[in-house]
């Protein structure tokens, strides 16, 4: 397949699929870790961690990431993941 517009000419082969089946991969994966960080930073932070996460996949992916942790409330120390207590 060919597609030109003026002097400018893309040429799509088998090429393109590895390419593109790559890439998606690398951004499917990150936007699954992107799900996994918003889950255990709402814990973390006492919040409802599945809305987090409808919060990240809602409010635009991966731009939501930045909003949130300008958005997000402090660590609950006590309430920490870290804390042993026994």
């Amino acid at each position: 397949m060919k597609f030109e517009c003026g002097s400018f000419s893309v040429v799509s082969g088998t090429d393109d699929l590895a390419i593109n089946l790559i890439m998606g991969g690398i951004l499917g994966l990150a936007f699954l870790y992107s799900c996994w960080w918003a889950y255990w930073d709402g814990k973390v932070r006492g919040r409802n961690p599945w809305l987090t996460i409808l919060f990240i996949i809602l409010a635009g992916w991966p731009f939501s990431i930045w909003f949130w942790k300008w958005l997000r409330p402090e660590r609950k120390i006590t309430d920490s993941v870290f804390v042993d207590r026994n």
